[in-house]
Parts: structure tokens; sequence; C-alpha cells
């Protein structure tokens, strides 16, 4: 028998371009899932600071909406005061310091105070004066300003400042 020696440079060079495919498809496809993974940490990693974002977001909302609560709390707890003493004193004023809210056992508020501009003798101080908004406006009256300061916390450490200044303005009856 006589082999055609081309015929046999062909058969051995098939079988090593096998060999070499049958290679290339595992270091391929190692690749690709090394690609695969490094997309699926990716993934998991940013899913994970979403999280994280949106649990903070919640806490400062809710601080945010405890701090709001709390000063409109100290606007009411200032009516009525004004409604039970007509004339209150600093003193009156800033005792309704005591009753911050404690409704939510989450929230505390190192901050809660209500201070009414004095004088240096301690008296409130107050300026005569026409009302410019509101039901009264247009009548003249004693207008006191007082400045409402509350911060809420929370307890991861989120915080809330709010700042409000009123002006309660005492009417004479007759005018």
């Amino acid at each position: 028998m006589f082999v055609n020696l081309r015929d046999r440079i062909v058969a051995v060079t098939g079988k090593n371009k096998r060999k070499q495919a049958l290679g290339f498809t595992l270091i391929a496809s190692l690749l690709l899932l090394v690609l695969l993974s490094g997309v699926a940490i990716g993934l998991m990693m940013m899913v994970n600071t979403e999280g994280k974002v949106g649990g903070h977001d919640v806490q400062n909302s809710l601080a945010y909406r405890s701090a709001e609560g709390a000063i409109e709390k100290m606007t009411s707890d200032l009516a009525n005061k004004f409604q039970s003493i007509q004339a209150p004193t600093a003193s009156d004023i800033t005792s309704l310091d005591t009753l911050a809210p404690t409704n939510d056992p989450n929230v505390t508020y190192p901050v809660y105070t209500l201070s009414p501009a004095t004088n240096p003798d301690g008296s409130i101080q107050s300026s005569y004066g026409q009302i410019r908004t509101g039901p009264y406006q247009g009548l003249y009256a004693q207008i006191v300003p007082i400045t409402l300061s509350v911060t809420a916390q929370r307890p991861l450490g989120d915080e809330v400042s709010m700042t409000r200044t009123v002006e309660e303005a005492l009417i004479p009856v007759f005018q």
C-alpha cells in the first residue's frame, strides 16, 4: 500500500486543528463565565447600594416629618397658651419647651425651644403696628415675635432641624 504523503500531512494537520479548536472552546467558555460573574457581582453591589440609600432616605424622611410635626405642635401649644393667658410672660412661653412630642419612641428632640424676643430687663419685646396678613389684616395690635426651633433625631443618626418665626398679635378690644 502506497500512502500519499500529501494526504498524510492533511490528515495530521486536520487533527491538530480539531485539538486546537477544543482548547479554544474551553478557554472561551471560561472567559465568558468570568465576564458573566463580574456582571453578576456588579449588579449585586448595585442592588445593595440602592437598598442602603433607600433605607437612609426613609429614615431621613421620617426625621423630617417628625420635626415638622413637632414644630406644628409648638405652634398649637403657643396658640393655646395665648388663649388661656391674655398676656403671658417670657417664662410662660419658654415653659412650653417641656411639651416635646412623646408619641414616637424612636425620635428624640435634642433641641425643642420657644424663644420670645426679650428686653434687657427680661420682659417680652413687642412692637405696636398694623397686622399685614390673615383674618385680622388692617387692625392695629401689639406684635410679639417668637422663634420656634426644633431638631428631630432618629436612632441611626438622621437629624433634621427646623426654625419658624411667628408673630403673636395682641389686638385691643376697641378699634
